[in-house]
């Protein structure tokens, strides 16, 4: 029988020893940026890392739902998170690796199914930096992969999740191989030390800082109250603000909630569990904590208010058909797309606003066709001058690249050919690519004319250029 080579170099003893970031407080990094800094300080590449496991524990490379076996829910609750646990714990000597992934949450976060789990990366570029100048290395926090967390409870600032310089994304840090904090396509460094505008001001926004802060308070919990916290600690909530704030009336509360009778009537019941996603509503709209809500605290109620959820973010089935279709909706979401054409950001395509403002493509073009196109054009003009930025960029890097390899050449006493210059810049290549070639004839012209006119000026004067440079 014979043995994988990959295998070789990864002993099943453990020779890994590493502290996670973050242990104990809201700002923990998550599992994918762990085993990433494991393979950077240990020389490793992040897939060999992970491919030399025993058993291969990262599922399949799907892209549709389910939770088990897509590869954005290593940091989830979920079975692919579990494995992954399994076989990196024993390597590393550590037995609570559970806690960089959502696990200690899962009688939570299971019902959301994948969508708790955040399908692309995403992070705070000040956070980076600053982990640069605190002199550690750039880890990546489990707080940025919850689908729900769209703003930085520090900086109070949007998560990125595209490269400034590609502008490409990725699942998470180890579908490509690349070094903490950096772009896994282009290598760029994700950091940004000059502080971005914050987010503050509208009640999006509001909403958005509010469940950030939710959700790293939660993050923060340590080991009593998470044993403390229960789903029946959160139905002891459900029924002190059915009595409190509804005066005992279902219907009045559901509405107030934004989920239908039904649905609240199941969770008392406990035929069906709330989402996490659902509580955190509960605790915009209530002004209680998702923390208070997860371990019980009853006397929270006392000091409840009751906020309006943002139009966009009103779930699907939650109150009548007329609330849904209501004009104040969709003047709201009328208002935010007048407000984005108008923004140095626009949005790149019209079903990342549909997606963004939670509604249906159809419908956002049936409603407004006019703003619809605006919306697609603008996009495209925006995706054409990423593009045409990054084709002359990618220019004159090449450029820059063959003008050295063809100096290097000339100071070598070596014929600067385009065979040579392939070898030279590409070990393994005999010849150029064509647009490397037109490249390099642009060069070769500009340096022949500079030779004519320096012996134009000083015949005597020799080339240097060897004889069979030209």
């Amino acid at each position: 029988m014979t043995r994988r080579i990959d295998t070789l170099f990864m002993p099943t003893r453990t020779e890994f020893q590493l502290e996670p970031q973050g242990l104990g407080t809201w700002e923990i990094q998550r599992l994918s940026s762990y085993i990433n800094e494991l393979a950077a300080r240990s020389f490793v590449r992040p897939n060999k890392l992970r491919d030399s496991f025993d058993v291969r524990p990262y599922g399949r490379m799907k892209t549709g739902r389910g939770g088990s076996n897509a590869f954005y829910a290593v940091n989830g609750a979920y079975d692919l998170a579990k494995n992954w646990v399994d076989a990196v714990g024993p390597r590393v000597g550590r037995a609570d690796l559970a806690k960089l992934t959502l696990l200690p949450y899962e009688e939570f976060v299971r019902p959301c199914r994948d969508q708790i789990v955040a399908r692309h990366r995403r992070w705070c570029p000040c956070c980076l930096e600053e982990d640069v100048d605190k002199g550690r290395m750039a880890y990546e926090r489990l707080l940025w992969a919850i689908e729900w967390v769209t703003v930085c409870p520090l900086h109070g600032i949007e998560l990125v999740d595209t490269c400034p310089e590609c502008g490409k994304s990725s699942i998470n840090e180890l579908t490509r191989p690349c070094l903490p904090g950096h772009c896994g396509s282009c290598g760029q460094w994700l950091g940004q030390r000059q502080r971005v505008t914050s987010c503050a001001g509208s009640d999006h926004q509001t909403f958005g800082l509010w469940t950030s802060q939710d959700f790293a308070n939660m993050l923060a919990m340590n080991s009593h109250e998470l044993s403390a916290s229960s789903m029946d600690n959160v139905r002891r909530m459900l029924r002190r603000g059915i009595d409190l704030v509804a005066d005992g009336q279902l219907r009045a509360y559901a509405r107030q909630a934004y989920a239908s009778e039904k649905t609240v009537a199941g969770w008392m019941s406990a035929e069906t569990n709330p989402t996490l996603t659902a509580i955190s509503r509960l605790s915009w709209v209530f002004g209680i904590r998702l923390r208070s809500w997860l371990m019980g605290d009853l006397a929270a109620w006392e000091k409840s208010c009751h906020r309006v959820l943002p139009a966009n973010l009103v779930p699907r089935g939650a109150v009548s058909r007329q609330v849904r279709a209501s004009a104040e909706k969709w003047n709201a979401i009328e208002s935010w797309l007048r407000a984005s054409l108008a923004g140095n950001d626009p949005y790149p395509s019209l079903a990342a606003a549909a997606r963004d403002l939670k509604v249906c493509v159809t419908s956002l073009r049936d409603h407004f066709p006019d703003l619809s196109k605006r919306i697609c054009a603008a996009g495209r003009r925006s995706r054409s001058a990423v593009a045409a930025s990054r084709k002359v960029r990618n220019a004159e890097k090449m450029s820059s690249a063959i003008r050295a390899a063809i100096r290097r050449l000339v100071s070598e006493g070596v014929k600067p050919s385009s065979a040579n210059v392939a070898k030279l810049m590409f070990p393994g290549r005999t010849e150029l690519f064509p647009r490397e070639r037109r490249i390099y004839c642009v060069e070769m012209a500009e340096l022949k004319r500079v030779i004519r006119k320096l012996e134009g000026r000083d015949k005597n004067k020799r080339s240097f250029l060897p004889a069979n440079a030209v």
